[in-house]
């Protein structure tokens, strides 16, 4: 597993909700989560065992990415209207360690903004990474460039700041199943 280095990238940790909260809100049965995923991710939110399929508003597209204030793109308009439509509580952006949209962005070199931001942070902080490694950290990285995206929006930064809302991240071993949360504190996506 690659280590991160948690000083790139600074979060509140009040913005983000923990596992337990996710399962006692499911036990609600209201569908306040909203699951954003890469549109080459299959079977979501069916394979989630916490909560019923139900409870989850799917917003899918490449790489789950985000579009930065200022710039427009379809995935945003999704989130924007299932806040205003739903009674979001749980916002889950969920990558996955096979990602072929990524691999296929950054082995093309993707102008791509996001794509190039993140490989931007990989080969800066990351020099010495290996292959393999260097694909676990873009995917990563990824993620969290989006994380960062997603709350530098008004609509979003209004409800955390409130705390009407939490963030999770969660990226899923494409060959085990299992979730690797991410933990703010530790600035790192753990078991």
């Amino acid at each position: 597993m690659t280590v991160l280095q948690p000083e790139i990238h600074h979060f509140d940790e009040r913005h983000f909700g923990t596992m337990s909260e996710l399962i006692e809100a499911a036990r609600s049965g209201r569908q306040d989560f909203l699951l954003l995923a890469c549109s080459d991710q299959s079977g979501l939110p069916g394979s989630i065992s916490f909560a019923d399929p139900d409870q989850f508003v799917v917003v899918q597209n490449l790489a789950a990415s985000v579009a930065r204030p200022g710039e427009t793109d379809a995935f945003l308009g999704s989130i924007e209207f299932a806040m205003a439509v739903h009674e979001i509580q749980h916002i889950i952006l969920c990558g996955h360690t096979c990602c072929s949209v990524l691999a296929n962005l950054a082995q093309r070199r993707s102008r791509d903004l996001c794509v190039c931001r993140t490989l931007s942070i990989v080969e800066q902080h990351y020099p010495q990474a290996t292959d393999r490694e260097f694909f676990e950290l873009l995917v990563q990285e990824h993620m969290l460039l989006q994380l960062e995206n997603l709350q530098s929006h008004r609509f979003i930064s209004k409800q955390l700041a409130t705390g009407q809302l939490s963030l999770h991240a969660w990226l899923v071993d494409d060959q085990t199943a299992r979730v690797r949360a991410f933990d703010p504190e530790a600035g790192q996506f753990t078991q």
